[in-house]
């Protein structure tokens, strides 16, 4: 059992059963279901601000996550009474969830006037599978997502004439430092997601939906939670799309079927053929779903250099699985093609990268075209990782590339690749890299020696 003092508290506020409400209890059960470590823990807030308050009682850091939403004036106004506009929460005409109207003038303007949106979840790469390198982006359509400190919220609502039945969870962190005095949290943050409709029995809206996924990653980033274990991923992403048969929001499913792919060929990153063909229809299924280069670029590549990943990483038991190198070597060009070089020069490098990777193996009565176009693919990677801005990746496309100069003959050539290689991979204690150095200027020499 953690220490309470140290422990991390996500609470989620809200109704369930009131459509986009529930945003706030659906996210705390969708990060307990990815997994958790010690010292973080979920707790459903419900509508009940008064148990949110005994629930933070000895917390290091709480984090609240609730709906809300914008209205225009008139509605706004109808609910105080005036004329006036604002950011306001799910459970207007007694519920219990924050409405942004009965805030402070000051933070009423930082909600409305400079509101912050997070940006979608940072782009993160699995480990490599196969020969390639890995790179995988997010493609972010969720709902407006805001990040309120919780010292700001502390002194928003009025707590004159507030009873226990309309005491809310922004009431709690009002009244919790009077309240819970030493035992108040060190730190309290609330993430609210801006919702569509509360309508009785209603599911989450599509974009609510993408939201509260996006800000479970964000909050496992945050929160320095552990990688979700394969298996655990692809039972609880198949749940969800079993859930969502007929899709409300056909690129919300293409998300869950990206997803699920990429759960699947983790899982099938030791050869195994199953999860990864699995993974291969999840990916063409969600293109299917509209995933295009010009609307949805970077989602584009990482679907392509995911299918060339996937396709790689098949063992090749007959003569007709060669075809799949073919068709790796196509999705790897639509990728990098996807990707603008001059504004992503990374991500590009890395999907060219594995271009020319495949390149190498591509099956074909002239290997030496090939093997000459993996080559040039490598010098345009090397324009972009330099030695300067990267040199362990400099020194890595440097011995690929010395791989494929070796095959044509061009042995000084590639000689002198892996002595840069080496004294690179030496600085920076890359053994693996090293071995992999003396193990092809080793080959090099016994092709030499052959007459």
């Amino acid at each position: 059992m953690s220490d309470r003092r140290t422990r991390t508290l996500v609470i989620g506020c809200g109704n369930l059963l009131r459509g986009d409400d529930a945003a706030g209890p659906v996210l705390v059960r969708r990060l307990w279901e990815r997994g958790l470590r010690d010292g973080v823990e979920c707790a459903d807030g419900g509508t009940g601000g008064m148990d949110v308050a005994f629930q933070m009682r000895g917390c290091d850091h709480v984090i609240l996550v609730d709906a809300c939403r914008r209205d225009g004036g008139e509605e706004a106004a109808d609910e105080r009474g005036e004329e006036g506009a604002g950011l306001r929460g799910a459970g207007f005409g007694g519920g219990n969830c924050l409405v942004a109207v009965d805030l402070e003038d000051s933070v009423q303007m930082l909600l409305e006037q400079s509101p912050t949106p997070l940006p979608p979840v940072a782009p993160f790469a699995l480990p490599s599978i196969g020969v390639a390198e890995e790179a995988k982006v997010s493609g972010g359509r969720g709902a407006a997502i805001y990040e309120v400190p919780g010292e700001e919220v502390e002194r928003l609502p009025p707590l004159e004439g507030v009873n226990l039945h309309a005491f809310r969870w922004d009431h709690a962190i009002a009244f919790g430092r009077w309240l819970l005095k030493e035992e108040y949290p060190r730190k309290v943050t609330a993430f609210l997601i801006e919702a569509e409709a509360f309508e009785p029995g209603a599911a989450l809206s599509p974009a609510v939906d993408w939201a509260v996924d996006e800000l479970v990653e964000l909050l496992a980033a945050r929160l320095d939670l552990p990688p979700e274990e394969p298996s655990r991923a692809v039972a609880r992403l198949r749940d969800r799309l079993r859930a969502e048969s007929a899709p409300r929001d056909p690129l919300h499913r293409a998300t869950l079927l990206t997803q699920l792919g990429e759960a699947l060929q983790e899982l099938g990153s030791d050869g195994s053929r199953g999860p990864l063909l699995e993974a291969v229809r999840c990916y063409q299924q969600a293109l299917q779903l509209g995933v295009t280069p010009e609307g949805h670029p970077a989602w584009f590549a990482r679907l392509q250099n995911n299918l060339g990943l996937a396709y790689l990483s098949m063992p090749a038991r007959e003569a007709s699985d060669q075809l799949r190198v073919g068709i790796a070597v196509q999705a790897f060009r639509w990728a990098a093609a996807a990707i603008d070089r001059n504004r992503e020069p990374g991500l590009w490098a890395s999907m060219t990268m594995n271009l020319a990777n495949a390149l190498q193996y591509l099956p074909s009565s002239h290997p030496e075209e090939n093997l000459a176009r993996a080559v040039a693919a490598y010098d345009d990677v090397l324009a972009v990782r330099t030695a300067e801005r990267d040199p362990v990746g400099h020194a890595r496309t440097l011995l690929n590339q010395a791989n494929a100069l070796a095959h044509l003959g061009q042995f000084d050539v590639a000689a002198a690749n892996l002595t840069a290689a080496a004294a690179v991979f030496a600085a920076h204690g890359c053994a693996d890299e090293l071995a992999a150095v003396e193990e092809l200027s080793e080959e090099m020499l016994r092709t030499e020696a052959i007459p």
